[in-house]
């Protein structure tokens, strides 16, 4: 063999070794891709706790809202907290926090007071409920489905609601039938539905300061790294032990992503992915240099993924922003294009065949009444019925229309959908009629539908059309 030869394979030996040494150190890093799916973002909470009831006074609710409320806000909730709610209170605090969640926002909803099933469906009631039998729970109660429709709408990924609610029924007495406790709730998509007691019995205020469930439930939603349903497991059998098995709480759930009261995805809960991988290495010959460098590309990949989130939502509000100004300037052009009514002249005012505006009065020559223009002060029915009463223009006699008389008014050729004498736009006016004793019917110049609503509800206005007839006005009115 020649010194080139031999020179050759001295070479290749090297490059062997090097080759082997290299594999051999490869081997002994392991990386595990573990997939997650995990939901994070913005954590709002509503928290009612009703005791001072007029009927069956509870002692807990208020201490358990207050715990519940202190918990989620050191979970990192933001927590609207209300306590002996009436029921206009309580509605409006619903329809808020309705208001407040959004696609993409964590939403739970916690009630502790008293709650009553009915005809299959349950009611949260409020603490200035005077109920005498059993068909007035849907008009002085608030129907726990209005809750879980508010989160549905809002497209969540996780909507939670917790129910404290099944204590004994104060109204019992007055219901014909004997149900205790809650009735089941289907879950929509997303959502996770717990009781303190299974459905059909009832569950105890307690003795001591909280009860037993929102007691045991705060425990377990502070420990870290729990699925939200091995949370509610180990409060179920704690509360079975504790209460000798007379209280079994009781969960349904449409889940589709894990969700963590505490830790499970706090690393990644400013990051906005549906999916992602945890990579741990276990590096034994790794050095501290490199294990910096990891760090820092970590922290770099989560702030540009942020900042492609943060210009995802601004392009998509600059759109939406610049579709609502196209929308309002299409409005202005129809507007200004609509036709304008004659101005009134020598007493006549005409705008139609049908109408004509003398001495403040609409006069309708189809229906032979005369309409009292609108005082553009929106109010619920009790008051408009005294408001068409108690009106003294051109010498009184005033009341509501009835729904046919209203109905002949719309006319979607005209601006606003009735004739420009009215000065309506696209709004709901009352009716004389009424559904049952307590809601009377209301009819809408948008869609040209009509609904019955509560007669004394704060939250449902409406504007006023007083009419009344003009061949009996003016019997009453001539000289004899």
């Amino acid at each position: 063999m020649n010194k080139k030869a031999f020179l050759l394979v001295i070479v290749c030996l090297m490059l062997f070794i090097t080759a082997c040494q290299d594999k051999a150190k490869d081997t002994e890093r392991k990386i595990t891709v573990v997939p997650k799916s995990s939901v994070s973002g913005k954590k709002i909470a509503l928290v009612i706790g009703n005791s001072d009831y007029k009927s069956g006074p509870l002692k807990n609710p208020i201490n358990d809202a207050k715990l519940m409320a202190h918990t989620l806000r050191g979970l990192g909730f933001e927590v609207h907290e209300m306590t002996n709610l009436s029921y206009k209170d309580m509605n409006s605090g619903i329809d808020e926090f309705g208001d407040s969640i959004q696609r993409g926002a964590i939403a739970l909803f916690y009630y502790a007071g008293h709650g009553v099933q009915s005809a299959g469906s349950n009611y949260l009631i409020p603490i200035d409920a005077d109920i005498k039998s059993e068909p007035e729970i849907k008009y002085k109660t608030i129907n726990a489905g209005y809750v879980l429709a508010k989160m549905e709408n809002s497209k969540n990924p996780v909507n939670i609601v917790i129910l404290d609610a099944c204590r004994d029924n104060p109204f019992a007495r007055s219901f014909r039938s004997s149900s205790r406790g809650l009735a089941k709730m289907d879950a929509p998509t997303g959502t996770f539905i717990a009781y303190a007691t299974k459905d059909g019995m009832t569950a105890s205020d307690g003795s001591g300061k909280n009860g037993l469930y929102t007691e045991e439930l705060v425990k377990q939603m502070t420990v870290p790294n729990q699925k939200i349903e091995d949370v509610f497991k180990k409060v179920r059998t704690e509360v079975k032990n504790k209460s000798n098995g007379t209280q079994i709480p009781t969960e349904y759930t449409m889940l589709e992503n894990d969700f963590y009261f505490a830790g499970g995805s706090r690393e990644e809960s400013s990051q906005t992915a549906e999916t992602h991988t945890s990579v741990t290495q276990s590096v034994s010959t790794q050095s501290g240099e490199e294990s910096k460098k990891l760090q820092v590309e970590r922290e770099r990949l989560r702030k540009e993924r942020e900042e492609f989130e943060q210009a995802k939502a601004l392009t998509k509000e600059k759109k939406r922003l610049e579709e609502e100004r196209q929308k309002l300037e299409k409005e202005k052009q129809k507007i200004a294009m609509a036709p304008r009514p004659k101005a009134e002249k020598n007493g006549k005012g005409q705008t139609g065949e049908r109408f004509s505006l003398k001495g403040g009065v609409i006069n309708d020559s189809q229906l032979g009444l005369q309409w009292a223009p609108d005082n553009g002060q929106p109010m619920n029915h009790y008051e408009a019925e005294k408001y068409a009463r108690n009106l003294s223009l051109a010498g009184g006699g005033w009341r509501l229309p009835t729904r046919a008389e209203l109905k002949s008014l719309y006319d979607t050729s005209k601006p606003g959908n009735a004739d420009p004498i009215f000065k309506l736009d696209r709004d709901w006016v009352w009716t004389s009629e009424l559904e049952g004793s307590s809601s009377a019917w209301y009819f809408n110049f948008g869609s040209g539908v009509e609904d019955n609503k509560y007669r004394g509800n704060s939250s449902t206005y409406a504007r006023v059309l007083a009419v009344r007839s003009r061949r009996l006005w003016l019997e009453e009115t001539r000289p004899h």
